[in-house]
């Protein structure tokens, strides 16, 4: 187990978390917006991989939160580009390497994996300019659906806290990467906003 670097256990949890989704939104931002160079999106699904392939195979709480994701990507039809399909291909084959067994929790795998295709539909919706409401929009914008889901797990006590915090650092790296990547693809319009 991976629990066996004990107080800096969290720090791994929280800095594997946090680079996992800076490289799925930067791979999303190359191939879908030709803005980051897709040689190094390659490069960061492999990197991406075997980290998440890592934490499935030695975390149950990690693989179920990474298990459900891939789930609801893959269900929302999201894995739409080469390098994704390299990388989901590797999360699977490094458990297969490390381990000889891994241990699965359904219920919080579907669960995650409903909320995950939730936020993907929903943020669907916004992206077409169909959600008028502006407090439901900013919560399918920002995906929020997965974080209620694994506050609701921590709550009822499935999952340890470090968890919900882990996936809050995934989702603030994804997005800061989104960010970051709307003012590289539309520069024009960020200085304008800026400076009004």
């Amino acid at each position: 187990m991976l629990m066996e670097f004990g107080a800096l256990y969290p720090l791994i949890v929280l800095a594997g978390f946090a680079f996992i989704g800076a490289s799925i939104k930067y791979i999303d931002s190359a191939f879908d917006d030709n803005v980051f160079d897709k040689r190094k999106a390659y490069a960061l699904a492999g990197a991406c991989g075997i980290c998440m392939g890592a934490f499935v195979a030695f975390d149950e709480y990690a693989a179920a939160i990474f298990i459900g994701i891939v789930a609801s990507v893959a269900l929302a039809k999201k894995i739409d580009n080469l390098a994704f399909t390299m990388g989901t291909a590797i999360v699977i084959m490094v458990p297969a390497v490390l381990t000889s067994s891994i241990t699965l929790h359904g219920l919080p795998i579907a669960l995650i994996a409903i909320a995950g295709i939730g936020d993907e539909y929903g943020n669907n919706i916004v992206d077409s300019g169909l959600l008028r409401n502006p407090l439901a929009a900013a919560f399918f914008k920002y995906r929020l659906n997965m974080e209620f889901m694994m506050g609701a797990l921590v709550l009822i006590g499935i999952f340890p806290a470090i968890y919900w915090v882990g996936l809050i650092s995934f989702d603030g790296a994804y997005h800061l990467v989104g960010s970051y990547a709307a003012r590289a693809k539309y520069p024009l319009r960020n200085t304008v906003f800026s400076a009004v």
